[in-house]
């Protein structure tokens, strides 16, 4: 079933609440303090919970709709290709998509859909963990939870 008007919904994680937005596929989500009561047309609550258990390629299949410029487009492509439990920095990236770190970081930076489009798991050149806009925290959780190195069953 395709759901054709906007709709919010929201998912409490063990890292915060979670809020999904979107027409059709995900358009956009972000971490918040207070949850949003809405539908949950795509299941994306049985979907995260399937993730925070410990089964990371459980939002590969959630359908996205994502809005932005075509080499946005390609860097969250690129993205989502990147294995669970792995991680990549901005230099790899960049020489894959044939840019430069700095474009690769901005793109990553203005990412709509975090999880579905996993930027936590870019680094920097070092291999150590650059900026999230949730916080390195969440991102060092998320990067444990994706390597086996913590699970937490949800409620």
């Amino acid at each position: 079933m395709s759901w054709l008007f906007p709709w919010t919904t929201s998912i409490e994680t063990p890292i915060g609440w979670f809020v999904v937005e979107g027409v059709g596929g995900v358009q956009a989500a972000r971490f918040a303090d207070e949850p949003v009561r809405g539908p949950d047309p795509l299941d994306l609550t049985s979907a995260l919970r399937r993730y925070f258990d410990g089964q990371a390629d459980a939002l590969d299949a959630v359908p996205l709709d994502l809005r932005g410029t075509a080499y946005q487009l390609r860097v969250w492509e690129r993205l989502r290709s990147i294995p669970p439990g792995e991680t990549a920095t901005y230099g790899q990236l960049a020489a894959e998509l044939g840019s430069v770190a700095r474009a690769v970081g901005r793109a990553n930076a203005t990412n709509p859909a975090p999880l579905f489009v996993p930027c936590h798991r870019v680094v920097g050149a070092d291999e150590q963990l650059t900026g999230y806009a949730w916080g390195l925290l969440r991102k060092q959780f998320l990067l444990d939870l994706e390597t086996g190195h913590l699970t937490l069953p949800l409620g």
